[in-house]
């Protein structure tokens, strides 16, 4: 691998990103590539060390945008350049600052990569426990470690994916977030997968739900919440969730739920214990 200073021409950068890009690269933010481009056409562009990476195969890892703006504003750039890095390493470049969870999974070609980034940061933050542990600070984790740590020993989320986004079409929508919804429909499944598909069909369609049914009392209250003039909080809806979950997945009756902010956050009933451990290890 060997680095050097170049200028970078509008003609190299189009060859570049018509020969080089391969698909590898997160998607273009085409609001970033404008503001580049009227940074480099009025001059204003700095050598600031940012490098256009290509990898030992010759495709372009990182610069994209970068590029896309040279032969917007038809304006020449002088950039650092790495040529021959290890081709593995996409995954890793401007991780936490620019190239979010979702790029690397769009790269990686996953489906749905942002709703799939949601879902796996959610399971990780209760995995961890940082989710149910009040007043505390949330643990970092990178790009890569959630990719070897989580996505890679838990694929079956990439089916709660299919089943979230599916049902969020329907008329009605889901009335939950994504994060939750994906995160807690694949926790759930680790419970019992069945029933975990049952509930969430249930929760969308409201159809044939009677008195004392979890899902019947759980519709009302996220369907009362989207009314409010503020919206129901991201720990209420989890407690309302998870307390229906529970009580459904046992099959119990359920006439009321209460959400008290200073309570101890629900816990999902009935999940492995070697949870924590298989996102740890």
């Amino acid at each position: 691998m060997y680095t050097t200073v170049a200028v970078i021409t509008p003609k190299e950068a189009k060859e570049w990103l018509e020969t080089k890009n391969f698909n590898t690269n997160r998607p273009i933010s085409k609001v970033t590539v404008q503001k580049y481009a009227q940074e480099m056409k009025a001059g204003r562009w700095k050598l600031n060390g940012e490098s256009i990476i290509f990898g030992a195969s010759g495709r372009l890892l990182n610069g994209q945008h970068r590029l896309n703006a040279c032969v917007l504003s038809g304006v020449p750039f002088t950039t650092v350049m790495v040529k021959g890095a290890d081709d593995e390493t996409f995954d890793t470049i401007d991780d936490g600052r620019k190239r979010s969870l979702g790029d690397v999974l769009a790269i990686r070609g996953e489906h749905a990569a942002g709703n799939l980034a949601a879902g796996l940061r959610f399971v990780w933050e209760y995995g961890t426990g940082s989710f149910l542990s009040k007043g505390g600070s949330r643990k970092t984790i990178s790009t890569k470690q959630l990719l070897e740590k989580l996505l890679d020993k838990h694929q079956g989320i990439k089916a709660s994916v299919r089943l979230c986004q599916a049902l969020q079409k329907r008329a009605g929508g889901l009335l939950v977030s994504p994060a939750l919804s994906i995160g807690l429909h694949y926790l759930f499944s680790l419970v019992d997968a069945e029933k975990a598909d049952e509930f969430f069909n249930a929760l969308q369609t409201g159809q044939n739900l009677r008195e004392g049914n979890p899902v019947l009392i759980l519709r009302a209250k996220l369907i009362a919440g989207t009314k409010e003039a503020t919206s129901l909080k991201r720990e209420a809806i989890y407690t309302y969730m998870v307390m229906a979950w529970n009580a459904y997945a046992e099959a119990k009756p359920l006439k009321r739920m209460v959400y008290l902010s200073d309570a101890e956050m629900v816990e999902i009933a009935g999940l492995p214990k070697n949870l924590m451990k298989d996102l740890l290890d």
